[in-house]
């Protein structure tokens, strides 16, 4: 079950976030910051939260042309489930496309050793380290 950070479940994405400082040393900002939307997404089943994922909206200039696009800045997994990544990065979609965003951006996620990005990003393009998706489809119309 996928939620979006609310007032209710954000305790338990500190805890997440603790958790994995403690356990690798890395430090995850998941504070609001300049950028136009910013949130975050947490898997839970059971009563337990197994993962999250967070994400921001911005304006960004690609190939020259400046373009709204959703950046996942992080997934991260207690269970290292890549179904659980799949979820989280259609959550992530869906909000970015009602965010306006017409491109998806994302890094690689890699746990234990494995890396799931080819799994989990099997519809995105693969550009650097970094996998990209058109989130609204352009529509060409030719009149007579």
């Amino acid at each position: 079950m996928i939620e979006q950070l609310n007032s209710v479940n954000k305790k338990y994405l500190l805890d997440m976030v603790e958790f994995i400082k403690n356990e690798t040393g890395e430090i995850i900002d998941i504070k609001a910051d300049k950028y136009k939307s910013k949130t975050a997404f947490l898997y839970a089943d059971k009563g337990k939260y197994l993962g999250f994922l967070i994400c921001s909206a911005r304006q960004l200039t690609l190939n020259g042309l400046q373009q709204n696009v959703g950046l996942n800045e992080g997934i991260f997994l207690i269970d290292k489930n890549p179904n659980i990544a799949r979820a989280l990065i259609k959550s992530f979609e869906e909000w970015a496309r009602n965010n306006g965003c017409d491109v998806a951006i994302s890094g690689t996620i890699s746990q234990c050793g494995k890396n799931y990005s080819h799994v989990v990003y099997a519809d995105y393009d693969q550009a650097g380290v970094a996998y990209v998706k058109r989130l609204n489809k352009m529509e060409t119309t030719f009149e007579r």
